[in-house]
């Protein structure tokens, strides 16, 4: 999903992009150098442990849950939400 902070939507913008989708496995577009992100991340941080998710890495995330060869026949398209971004979510043990 994308946060839409490259557009310029403001933090409360942000933060209403990203939890509209949040769920297990959810990769989210967010850029580092954007003060409105950081801003943002001081709010979803909280709400993403409270939905018992942790942000992880693509690779980690690729590691514990890998795409299946259907979805992977299907590109983009095989996944739920659209085309894969960065950054990413997955339930917390």
């Amino acid at each position: 999903m994308d946060s839409r902070d490259s557009l310029g939507a403001n933090w409360a913008g942000i933060i209403e992009n990203v939890e509209s989708d949040l769920r297990p496995g959810a990769i989210i577009l967010m850029h580092e150098n954007r003060g409105q992100t950081i801003r943002a991340l001081t709010t979803l941080l909280p709400v993403l442990h409270h939905r018992h998710l942790q942000s992880v890495s693509l690779p980690e995330l690729f590691a514990t849950d890998p795409p299946s060869p259907a979805q992977i026949r299907r590109g983009p398209a095989g996944c739920p939400g659209g085309p894969a971004s960065v950054g990413s979510l997955t339930a917390a043990s």
